[in-house]
């Protein structure tokens, strides 16, 4: 929950997000941290997950990401995420590196 969440708030603010979208150089939004995360219910598979997502501009290369989480209408989580944006060639060299 806590990946697809991320995957689809960076997809959102790339396509929606006037701000992040002029952020120039080839950028890759990702997971930096995770702030809060409560799991109420079991999801299980195959099951229908719907998110409400928040962002929040924390730095100029920084989201906070906030979500509820819902399965068959019930609340199954709460998350608390942060999403920094770096350079494609410094992750990949960083990575590299490890």
């Amino acid at each position: 929950l806590i990946e697809t969440m991320a995957q689809l708030a960076g997809a959102g603010l790339l396509a929606g997000d006037p701000y992040v979208r002029s952020l120039t150089g080839d950028l890759l939004g990702v997971l930096a941290s995770v702030r809060k995360c409560v799991f109420k219910h079991p999801v299980l598979p195959h099951r229908e997950v719907e998110f409400t997502i928040q962002c929040r501009q924390m730095a100029p290369m920084a989201v906070q990401v906030a979500a509820t989480v819902h399965a068959d209408q019930i609340e199954v989580a709460q998350l608390d995420i942060l999403v920094v944006y770096t350079s494609r060639q410094q992750l990949l060299s960083t990575m590299a590196g490890a």
